[in-house]
């Protein structure tokens, strides 16, 4: 409530998209990689900035990997493509998004061997 109070749109979507991400992780939402929950849903959302698209994304791989998706995690890696480095630049989410895809292809590699 103080956040809206404030103004920071910006900052109560982030954070709702970050806890639902963590809700979903732990089982706390019916849906596992798709952000859709009590304290988000991304069904019909568009991001109203760059930098919160860059975030969706990167919370949406790394569901993908935890819940074993690989493919929908290639799907988000191509929608990603370097948007989130230029968006976030020295942010250390740079470096677990570079571990992300690249764990990414090693499995799908492996899968189709």
């Amino acid at each position: 409530a103080l956040m809206e109070e404030m103004g920071e749109g910006n900052r109560i979507r982030f954070s709702r998209l970050c806890c639902q991400s963590i809700l979903n992780l732990m089982g706390k939402s019916s849906e596992t990689v798709l952000l859709k929950g009590d304290l988000f849903d991304s069904e019909g959302w568009v991001p109203p900035t760059e930098l919160q698209k860059t975030a969706y994304l990167f919370w949406r791989l790394n569901l993908f990997i935890f819940f074993s998706d690989y493919e929908g995690a290639s799907e988000v890696i191509s929608l990603m493509g370097d948007s989130h480095r230029k968006a976030n630049p020295g942010m250390f989410t740079n470096q677990i998004g570079a571990f992300a895809r690249g764990l990414t292809f090693y499995k799908m590699a492996r899968q189709s061997s």
